[in-house]
């Protein structure tokens, strides 16, 4: 097998005790050295709030949320959003390489189902944005069954959250409308997407969830 990033050859073996235990064996997407430019982010450490490095309490930008919206949400993220993770996501997203959804969808996967949650909802696109795509970036690295309860509810395609500012992303109007209610009240519910900065997508969306009841509410991403 080849690198997806820089096609290089991929000589692996599987572990002996992998092949005992008779569990489905996963070859690696990437080589060694394309592997080793991604920064994984460590369970329990950061902020408990969105996990960014460096503090051992709640950052002053999900004090911020608290006090903007009446709650922080909960959201953990498999990778740091460094200058590896941006090239992979511009590849990913933005050139269209679908075969790029290999990568990093058994960890994505692996942090949603450590939530527990009972309703797995990724965050959704605009029509005209996932026409032109060809395909919704999170939902091609999940590996789990979701459920797509959110849909976007303006008519004319927004201006990208990647071209704006921060006081414009924070600007932002509620853009998701849940297809039902009664699918996430009293259960537990993890969003996900792709990559979390000033969490003004994902507050959107965690304040439709809780409106509609849920009993718990978290996040997951592949960067932050």
């Amino acid at each position: 097998m080849k690198c997806l990033l820089c096609n290089a050859l991929i000589k692996w073996h599987p572990p002996i005790r992998d092949l005992l235990s008779l569990k489905a064996l996963r070859s690696p997407r990437l080589c060694k050295n394309c592997r080793s430019r991604f920064i994984p982010l460590a369970g329990g450490k950061g902020c408990p709030g969105c996990q960014r490095q460096g503090f051992n309490q709640i950052c002053p930008e999900c004090q911020a949320w608290q006090e903007r919206v009446g709650f922080c949400l909960s959201v953990r993220a498999c990778f740091s959003y460094n200058e590896a993770m941006k090239e992979f996501m511009h590849a990913y997203k933005f050139a269209g390489d679908y075969r790029l959804h290999q990568a990093f969808s058994f960890e994505l996967t692996a942090l949603v189902k450590e939530s527990g949650a009972e309703v797995v909802i990724p965050l959704p696109l605009h029509p005209a944005t996932q026409k032109e795509r060809g395909f919704n970036q999170v939902k091609g690295l999940l590996e789990c069954q979701y459920q797509s309860l959110l849909i976007t509810k303006d008519q004319e395609k927004p201006r990208p959250q990647s071209v704006k500012n921060r006081q414009e992303r924070l600007a932002t109007p509620q853009p998701f409308r849940l297809l039902s209610s009664n699918k996430v009240a009293g259960k537990s519910v993890v969003l996900v997407d792709d990559v979390f900065t000033t969490g003004r997508t994902m507050y959107h969306a965690a304040e439709l969830i809780k409106d509609a009841g849920c009993k718990t509410i978290c996040g997951v991403t592949l960067a932050n």
